[in-house]
């Protein structure tokens, strides 16, 4: 029987999503994934479900240039909890601060089959602020969290 180690795909996925290759990231969630956003603003969409839906995710991600660092902090069982630093265009990349989350991924058969990433508040703010600064630069506005 070989042992698995749930962190492999968490830490794995990170380096082709830095790289921008969306194809060789989605090799390690399964095709049911699932993935919840919680503590996001009010415009960016919270939830995807199948493999489909988290492409759709990671492209967006892509898009803005995404720059991650992923800390596993506890493996129980199947399920893989981390710190994740994100950087990208959005936060002001590459000086901001970045945006911090705590991930929870359950990972099955060395694929990820759900995450559950929580913003922290302090992060959300600086993000938000962020963000509003970009929006008002292109002569948008910033819905805010209902």
């Amino acid at each position: 029987m070989t042992k698995e180690f749930p962190s492999i795909p968490v830490v794995g996925e990170v380096i082709p999503l830095n790289a921008g290759d969306v194809e060789s990231t989605l090799a390690y969630w399964a095709d049911d994934a699932t993935v919840q956003l919680i503590g996001v603003l009010a415009d960016i969409q919270v939830s995807y479900n199948g493999k489909q839906q988290v492409r759709s995710w990671l492209e967006d991600l892509v898009v803005h240039h995404v720059q991650i660092e992923v800390k596993v902090i506890r493996v129980q069982g199947n399920t893989v909890i981390a710190r994740r630093q994100t950087w990208s265009d959005l936060t002001g990349q590459p000086d901001a601060i970045p945006l911090v989350t705590t991930e929870v991924y359950v990972v099955k058969d060395g694929k990820i089959i759900s995450l559950t990433s929580t913003v922290s508040p302090a992060s959300r703010l600086r993000f938000q602020v962020a963000l509003e600064a970009l929006y008002k630069n292109r002569g948008g506005e910033l819905k805010q969290e209902e």
